[in-house]
């Protein structure tokens, strides 16, 4: 619900006037009054501001880039792939863009001409408010054509400059996606594991004890377990995280805080039907690493020795790891149950 305070209109009657005359004109004739807090909730000035001041994000590419027209295509975590259609952007220089869209999560492509081959690249993209700035995570090698970035399953691990590698049972550990992973993503058919796997992609790299940003998201992902009502600093967090992705994706979760809460959760299915995008649960005397009884993760890949899964409270972060360890289950979302 939005509060309308008067110093915010008096501030945007300032910049826009006949904005404000027909979002207050508005706000009277749908506002609807709280009987309880007297505050007028309009459910349409928001609309009302977007329109006469649409939101941005400004993106800064790490090289310079000369795109092709309507260069830049932007997805929910959970669309289709091959559903991309242009989103309004300006470029303001070949390293700088300003994307006319709302505030959220997304996947990125950005499409140019190399000689005479086109080529794509995927990165996530998070903002908080319109306005922000993003330094947008890109790597040379993430440029592909578009037949490499929508068909089939990457079967190496990719790895990236300067990137950790975790001793023992975890191998490959990092915190940063690549356009490999997004690859992974578009292959992905079922509706339900890409909207796993989709959020869950655009969450790797937060840090527990990193930006003011990083600290708010895990934040937010301890809203997702309602029964915990004491300080959470210190509190392993990667049950959370599992369950913030499950209930962003409109999934029933455990709202737990414990991994142990998923080993009853949906439904198994055999480990050779393993896909990206369901959940893996590996036993924790094979983890060492592990903060927790057992490790849960959203599955990325299937390696020949190991499987690739998104997990939190890894070294701390979101991260992507491949583990070795026992694999206890294999688990499908419960509204996926009768189809298994």
């Amino acid at each position: 619900m939005t509060d309308i305070k008067s110093e915010k209109i008096v501030a945007n009657f300032k910049k826009r006037p006949s904005a404000t005359v027909v979002s207050l004109i508005l706000v009277i004739v749908f506002g609807v009054i709280d009987s309880f807090t007297s505050k007028i909730v309009p459910t349409i000035v928001g609309m009302i501001e977007d329109y006469w001041d649409p939101p941005t994000v400004t993106v800064n590419l790490p090289e310079p880039v000369q795109l092709d027209k309507d260069g830049v295509q932007i997805r929910k975590a959970s669309a289709d792939p091959n559903a991309n259609t242009p989103s309004k952007y300006d470029m303001i220089s070949p390293k700088i863009l300003i994307v006319h869209i709302a505030p959220g999560s997304y996947i990125i492509t950005l499409r140019r001409t190399s000689g005479e081959h086109v080529e794509l690249a995927n990165a996530p993209l998070r903002f908080e408010k319109s306005g922000d700035s993003v330094d947008l995570k890109l790597q040379p090698s993430d440029w592909s054509s578009p037949a490499t970035l929508t068909t089939g399953i990457f079967e190496s691990i990719p790895q990236t400059d300067g990137q950790p590698t975790s001793p023992g049972s975890l191998t490959g550990t990092r915190w940063t996606t690549t356009g490999d992973d997004f690859a992974v993503l578009a292959s992905v058919t079922d509706n339900v594991d890409r909207s796993l796997l989709g959020l869950s992609l655009l969450e790797v790299g937060v840090y527990e004890d990193g930006s003011a940003a990083d600290k708010a998201r895990i934040k937010s992902y301890w809203q997702s377990v309602p029964s915990w009502s004491t300080n959470t600093d210190g509190v392993s967090w990667g049950g959370t995280f599992l369950s913030w992705v499950a209930s962003n994706a409109g999934i029933p979760s455990p709202q737990s805080a414990a991994f142990t809460a998923w080993l009853h959760w949906g439904s198994s299915v055999n480990r050779d039907r393993a896909k990206p995008g369901m959940l893996a649960i590996f036993q924790r005397s094979d983890i060492p690493e592990a903060p927790s009884h057992l490790l849960v993760g959203v599955i990325l890949r299937i390696q020949p020795d190991c499987i690739e899964v998104i997990a939190g409270n890894v070294a701390n972060h979101v991260s992507i790891s491949c583990v070795k360890g026992k694999v206890l289950d294999v688990r499908v979302p419960p509204r996926r149950v009768a189809l298994e």
